[in-house]
Formats: structure tokens, C-alpha cells, sequence
């Protein structure tokens, strides 16, 4: 039950910030009678004609009360009376012992008093003990205050405060205020743990809340704490480092630095931190930094610039407090190009210390940031691959950087990682054969992972290897698996997981993980494209249409946005817009993908087979000299009317590895054709239908 609904400790206005007296509160709750207005009322006018001395002094408020005490009532009141009788008797014994005093009852709970904050917690730890061996269900919170209390009881912003702090806690555990730790911190008999801060309602500064964790007493999960109030998450984005080098070619260095901030950060459990691509996309713009954390949602912004000579650099990091440019911490390091990775663990440090983020136990022993490598040399070629890999249009150059990176030190994990990822979009971006370039997938991705097993990234190609190239969909599930448990905050994994999900049949897990992705990297293009595009899939067109829109609003070039808006549209019967999306989508074509295949393939079936054909035979004829997915063209053959054709393709993909074969049975699009022998031989085969 708790503190009573309705009366807010010490501003309720009505009742004047005081609490009835224990003669008053006896009589009240002999039993189980709840203390309503008329009798609230009843109480004020006995104390306005009685002359209380009223006491004001620096003490530790202790609530403590039954847990689950209304749940009781309702299924055995005469077990609850008991047992409440039971509770009291134990603050009765215990309380005067350590020289406390027992303000008042309330229902199921009572007010103590304590001159000292370390007596408090002690007798706090003394009463859950006899409550432990007694089978009562109690829970206790204390703050440490200015207090003002008389003969009908105490009131305050204290009071206030511990009642807050009591109501976060749980059965069996003493949750102290940051003001009563600090009290008994150095006490060799007391543990505590921090659960972080918590904004507390009618309180305006978080509060930090600590947990007694001596053996026997509780420590609960922060993020499973309900109470009257929130928890306040420490949130920080890392933007991109300015490159100030001479060199423009030097932009990637910065990048790379930001990133092994990012990824070392990610890994404290107690730091939301805004995604690489979302923290990013600031790159280049003048905007205030105010207007930065309101878009990814965060309270700190680290930023810097870096300045690389030879084979020296210099580094600059400013920690920011959003909400009012303060500047939480700077430094500025002139160093060695081979201690980068020493400055890169000591802002990550610094920015610990400032936000008062506990470091788990094995990030206290060792640095944030570790060396992937020992040599600078191998290391710049894996950054400037990286800059090169997240721009999607150049995955050779890519490729090559990688490439020299192993080379220069063929231990270099992420160096083998980063090969797996060309490798795998050169089969989507540059037209490269699946059966060619899946087998050095997964060759690059098991190296990876047999020079560094805890790296998440190359587990996330695996599993795409397994998906689409060996058809093992368990295989698959369990890679994915491991990659989340590595990295259970890489957003572009859960991306990545959402269409694998869609296409075994559970488009709405698909459309979640989507989600989940975005809340991590809000920002982020590409995640942003895949929900609205599993939205597609999961045949929720008004939704998809939507986020279609503001895609090819905020990012005009993006042609496959486009498509897929226009294939939205053909389902809601909207086909004039299909259209015309689809032709303003074909002036701006970059590369042939199996959206716009789909598109020309509606289009057939809108009414135009001439203006699909020559479409089709253009695009053919424009991208010749690479690969196209024959299970895209099969769709738009399968319109045209040429099913034996159609069929063919069909089986050349299925003899090819096309990709494209696990999407027929979530796309919207292939829904009249699975029926085709060959398409629904295929399904039934791998496990699909």
C-alpha cells in the first residue's frame, strides 16, 4: 500500500504539510480505516486548538512499509492485520536501540527519526534482518535533511524526499539518498551499491539512490525500479572529431577517432550513448549544440578536432553540458601518433569521471580503449576503409584499405572484418556474383573471429552467410544471436536481424527490431529506409507511404526510397502516384536494384507492359557488364506474361544463390507468383512455406 494515494507528503496544501500525531493516527487506524478529507479535516482543527512546540534539526527521515500490504488486505485481511501488528512490533523493539524515534504510523508503514545517518542505515539493516527471519514484507528508504517536527509529527522538503527515495525500493532492501551514503561511505560494515540518479516528482535536481549490498539485502536491476519519479540515464553523443589537418585526405583520422570513443563507451551499461551514423550526420553543419541533443535525445556532447603532422597529432576533446554550454571537462593532447590510442582511452576515462558513470568490474581493471593493433601504419589504412565502407558508393576503395591493412599486420581482427563487409555489399553495390564473393564472406568473417572471438561485427556476416548463401536459417538465428550478446547495442545489427525475421514469416518481430534500431541511431539513413521498407513488407502501406515520403524528402537521391514508395502506392490503389515516383525514381537511377525490378513489374500490371518493357530492356542494357539478380528480373517477366521465361530465371537464381530468393514469400509484390511451380517448389524446399 504505501504512503497513501493523494496525500503528497508535505505539500498537500489541504493538510499543510503535517502529518497527524500518533494519538491521532492510534485512533484513526485501529484497524485498516482510511484517513479521508472529513477526517483530515477533523485532525487540522484539533491541532489548531493545541499549542505544539515545534523542533527543527538536522536529521535522517526513515520510512519503512509493508509490501503488497493492499494485495493482503484483499485476500486475507485477518493475515494482514497480523502481519502489519507484526511490523510494528519489530519498529518498537528495534527503533528505541538506536536511539531513533518513532514519529508516527500510517496504515501499513511508519515515520522514524534519526540523529545520525549512520544509525539510521543501521537500524534500517537491523530491522529487514528480523523482518527476513519473520516473514514480513517490508522495504525502507531514508534521506538526510533539515527536518521541523512536533507532537503531531515532522514535515519538509526532507520528509518529502525520503518518502520518494522509500518508494523505488523493494522488498527486503535499505535504499539511501546520496546524502545518507555519504554518511557511511567509509563505514567498513556498510556496502553500498548505486543504482543512479533518479528525478524524483516535486523534487527539481536528480537524485543519486544507493542500495545497502551487504549479503542478504537485495540490489535490484535500476531499469526495473517503478516508484514516484524516473531514473535519470547518463546520455552522451560522440560527433564526429574535426579533421585541422592540412590534408583534407585526413578526414577519415578524425571519423575514426570519434568511433573509438563510441565503441568504447557502448559498452558501460549506465551511458545511453546516440548512434555513430545519428552523432554523425552533424558533420559539416554550424548548429547549436542545444539543438543537437534535442534531436538525438541527450544530455552531453563530446566534440574535438584533431590536427595529424607527420607522425605526430594533436588532439583537442571538450565534454558539454547541453542544457547549458557548460564545459564539463576539456583537454588538449600532443603526443606521438602511437599513443592515439592512449588519448582515445583517456577521454573515454575522463568522460566516465565527469558523468559519474560506474565503470563495470573489468573496465575498472583495464582500459576503454585497448589497441586492435600495434601498428599506427595498418591502423590509418583500417580507418580510412572504414570512411570509405560507410559511404556505400566506394567499396573497392574500401576493399583496398582493408587489404593493406592485413597485410601490414595480418592479426589485425577488424582489418579481417572489415574485408568481410566489402565483400559481402560488393554482391549489392558493385554487381558482384553471390556464388564468388559469399564463399570469401565467410572466410574473412572465420578469421576474424579466430584472431579476436569477442568481436561482434563478423558474426553479423556470418549470419548472412548462412541466411542467403547456405539456406540454414537455425545457423543463421544463432550467429545473429551471438553478435546481439557481443553487442547488444550495434543498431545496424538489429537491422540487419529485422529482415531476417520478416522473411521467415514474423514480420512484426521484423518491424520491432526495426524499431529497436532506430531508438538507438535515430538519425540514421539506413535504418530509417528498412523500417519503412518492413512496414512495406508486413503489408502496413499508410505507414510505409509515410516514411517513404520523408525519406525521399530529406534525402532526394535516395532512388530505392522512391521505388518502394512507388510500390506502396500501387497497393493502396493510388497508381497515378505510382508512376510518376517510379519515373522521377528512374531519372535519378544510380544502379539497378530488385526495388526498382519490382517497380517496372507493377507497372506492367498497372496497365503499361510497352513502357515496362523498354524500361527493363534499358536498364539490362545500361548495366551489362554486371551481375543482376535473374530472381528480379523474373518478377518483371512473370508480369509481361512469359512464365516459362520467368521459370528459367527463376532457376538460374536458385542455381546462382540469389539473395533475392528469401525475400518472394515477405514481399507483397511476389504474392500472385508463389504459386508457380518452380517458386513454390523452391519455398517448400528450404523451409519457407
Amino acid at each position: 500500500m504505501g504512503i497513501p494515494d493523494g496525500t503528497d507528503l508535505y505539500q498537500d496544501t489541504e493538510f499543510q504539510g503535517v502529518w497527524i500525531s500518533n494519538f491521532a493516527t492510534a485512533s484513526l487506524f485501529s484497524g485498516i480505516i482510511p484517513l479521508t478529507k472529513h477526517l483530515r479535516t477533523k485532525c487540522l482543527s484539533w491541532r489548531s486548538n493545541t499549542r505544539v512546540l515545534q523542533k527543527r534539526q538536522l536529521a535522517t527521515i526513515v520510512f519503512a512499509d509493508l509490501v503488497g500490504y493492499t494485495a493482503m488486505m484483499q485476500s486475507n485481511e485477518q493475515r494482514a492485520v497480523h502481519m502489519r501488528n507484526a511490523f510494528r512490533q519489530a519498529i518498537e523493539q528495534c527503533t528505541p536501540q538506536h536511539a531513533g524515534r518513532i514519529i508516527q504510523y500510517y496504515g501499513d508503514g511508519c515515520l522514524l527519526l534519526f540523529d545520525s545517518g549512520k544509525v539510521a542505515v543501521t537500524c534500517g539493516m537491523q530491522l529487514q534482518i528480523m523482518f527476513r527471519e519473520r516473514e514480513i514484507p517490508v522495504r525502507i528508504g531514508m534521506h538526510l535533511g533539515d527536518v521541523t517536527y512536533d507532537d503531531s509529527g515532522a514535515y519538509g522538503d526532507t520528509v518529502n524526499m525520503a518518502a520518494r527515495v522509500e518508494s523505488f525500493a523493494v522488498e527486503g532492501a535499505v535504499f539511501l539518498s546520496a546524502k545518507v551514503y555519504d554518511e557511511v561511505r567509509n563505514q567498513p560494515e556498510v556496502s553500498c551499491q548505486s543504482l543512479g540518479k533518479f528525478r524524483l516528482k516535486n523534487v527539481p535536481a536528480p537524485m543519486e539512490i544507493y542500495a545497502v549490498s551487504n549479503d542478504g539485502f537485495p540490489v535490484p536491476d535500476p531499469d526495473t525500479l517503478e516508484g514516484k519519479g524516473n531514473r535519470v540515464t547518463s546520455s552522451i553523443a560522440v560527433l564526429a572529431f574535426t579533421n585541422m589537418s592540412n590534408d583534407p585526405d585526413q578526414e577519415f583520422f578524425g571519423d575514426g577517432i570519434s568511433e573509438e570513443i563510441i565503441n568504447a563507451l557502448v559498452r558501460l551499461p549506465e551511458l545511453k550513448v546516440a548512434g555513430r551514423t545519428s552523432s554523425f550526420s552533424f558533420k559539416g553543419r554550424d548548429m547549436d549544440l542545444r539543438e543537437i541533443g534535442r534531436q538525438l535525445d541527450v544530455s552531453t556532447v563530446l566534440e574535438g578536432s584533431v590536427r595529424k603532422a607527420g607522425n605526430r597529432v594533436r588532439v583537442t576533446a571538450q565534454l558539454i553540458n547541453v542544457e547549458d554550454g557548460f564545459h564539463l571537462w576539456s583537454e588538449r593532447y600532443d603526443r606521438e601518433l602511437e599513443d592515439i590510442f592512449a588519448i582515445q582511452d583517456d577521454i573515454a576515462q575522463n568522460i566516465t569521471e565527469k558523468l559519474k558513470v560506474t565503470l563495470l568490474e573489468q573496465h575498472a581493471r583495464h582500459p576503454l580503449v585497448t589497441a586492435p593493433t600495434q601498428n599506427v601504419h595498418a591502423y590509418q589504412w583500417y580507418l580510412r576503409g572504414r570512411y570509405f565502407l560507410d559511404q556505400r558508393a566506394h567499396i573497392r576503395q574500401a576493399r583496398a584499405c582493408f587489404e593493406k591493412a592485413r597485410e601490414l599486420d595480418d592479426q589485425y581482427a577488424l582489418a579481417w572484418s572489415g574485408l568481410a563487409y566489402t565483400h559481402f555489399y560488393e554482391i549489392y553495390f558493385d554487381g558482384k556474383p553471390p556464388l564468388d564473393n559469399f564463399p570469401l564472406v565467410r572466410q574473412a568473417a572465420d578469421r576474424a573471429i579466430s584472431i579476436n572471438p569477442d568481436l561482434a561485427e563478423p558474426y553479423v556476416m556470418k549470419a548472412l552467410t548462412s541466411f542467403y548463401f547456405d539456406w540454414d536459417f537455425a545457423e543463421a538465428a544463432r550467429q545473429y544471436n551471438k553478435a546481439v550478446s557481443l553487442n547488444p547495442l550495434a543498431s545496424d545489427t538489429y537491422r540487419v536481424k529485422a529482415y531476417y525475421h520478416s522473411m521467415i514469416g514474423e514480420p512484426e518481430a521484423g518491424i520491432e527490431l526495426a524499431r529497436k534500431a532506430l531508438d538507438l541511431d535515430p538519425l540514421n539513413i539506413n535504418i530509417r529506409l528498412s523500417l519503412a521498407e518492413l512496414l512495406y513488407r508486413g503489408r502496413h502501406f499508410e505507414a510505409a507511404i509515410s516514411a517513404f515520403r520523408d525519406l525521399v524528402r530529406d534525402f532526394p537521391g535516395l532512388t530505392p526510397a522512391r521505388f518502394m514508395l512507388s510500390n506502396s502506392y500501387y497497393f493502396v490503389a493510388k497508381h497515378d502516384e505510382a508512376k510518376t515516383t517510379l519515373e522521377e525514381g528512374v531519372r535519378r537511377l544510380d544502379m539497378p536494384n530488385f526495388y526498382l525490378f519490382t517497380s517496372i513489374a507493377l507497372l506492367a500490371l498497372m496497365g503499361e507492359p510497352e513502357r515496362a518493357r523498354d524500361l527493363y530492356g534499358d536498364v539490362l542494357q545500361r548495366y551489362q557488364d554486371r551481375w543482376v539478380s535473374p530472381i528480379a528480373r523474373a518478377h518483371v517477366v512473370y508480369c509481361l506474361g512469359d512464365h516459362d521465361a520467368a521459370a528459367d530465371l527463376v532457376r538460374q537464381g536458385i542455381a546462382e544463390k540469389d539473395p533475392v530468393l528469401l525475400v518472394l514469400n515477405s514481399e507483397p509484390a511476389w504474392t500472385q507468383h508463389l504459386e508457380e511451380p518452380v517458386v513454390k517448389e523452391f519455398l517448400e524446399e528450404v523451409g519457407l512455406r
